[in-house]
């Protein structure tokens, strides 16, 4: 066991998740408060996007966006490069869309009422497209997350080794399981009424979602080097089955 990666992977995002859990479904005001504060002049959906819980989340994306450009100052063969513009374009992306691309931030500067707010806010919470996005989320991160460190981890062609996720992965999984019971447990119990999320409770699970995909793209960006590629860089992992 790495102790360092058991408290990334595992205690740290487990433990953070689950006193936020509790902030929300304490019965106290002021925790509860802390992550969907009670603005009454702005749009309902929007007072989460003001608390603690969602601007995580935020921060999660913007470090994303931030070691993929910080990858592109490596020196670094063209296909990394290209693969890391592409995912901080779609991080950035990601992030306005949790945002409403600064809708919520508008309508509270400028005074603009629950009433006359706009309905239409983002793309993925339209019809069933966040239902959806969901699924394919789900379905990608297992077998990213679950299948392919214990599959790939001893695989002979470098380039999947490069992509293999550590398997110290399986650890955030895991507590995505645990948060997700506890949060629909303890809402299905009538607790955390007026928080203002109750029929968004996916959203703990969405803090784990961005925080494993943020390690892995550190993983990528900072501790491994594209195989054959030859330049003074830190070597990949010999825990996960890299050179």
């Amino acid at each position: 066991m790495n102790p360092r990666k058991t408290i990334l992977y595992g205690v740290l995002p487990l433990s953070v998740t689950m006193l936020l859990i509790w902030f929300y479904f304490s019965s106290i005001p002021f925790l509860q408060n802390l992550i969907t504060p009670p603005i009454d002049a702005i749009h309902p959906n929007s007072r989460r996007e003001f608390g603690l819980l969602e601007n995580m989340q935020n921060i999660l994306l913007l470090t994303m966006v931030a070691f993929s450009l910080f990858a592109l100052r490596k020196e670094k063969p063209a296909i990394e490069k290209v693969g890391f513009f592409a995912l901080a374009i779609f991080s950035g992306l990601v992030l306005l869309e949790e945002i409403d691309y600064g809708l919520h931030w508008y309508e509270w500067f400028n005074g603009i009422s629950a009433e006359n707010a706009e309905d239409v806010r983002n793309w993925h919470n339209q019809g069933d497209r966040t239902s959806r996005t969901k699924q394919i989320v789900d379905i990608g991160m297992a077998l990213l997350f679950l299948v392919a460190p214990l599959a790939l981890a001893k695989v002979k062609r470098p380039w999947l080794r490069y992509l293999c996720p550590d398997r110290y992965s399986i650890l955030t999984l895991v507590a995505m399981l645990i948060v997700r019971t506890t949060a629909h447990t303890l809402r299905d119990q009538g607790l955390g009424e007026g928080g203002g999320i109750q029929r968004n409770i996916s959203e703990f699970r969405e803090l784990l979602t961005y925080w494993i995909f943020v390690l892995y793209v550190y993983e990528l960006a900072l501790n491994r080097v594209w195989p054959g590629f030859k330049a003074d860089e830190v070597p990949m992992d010999p825990e996960n089955g890299s050179e």
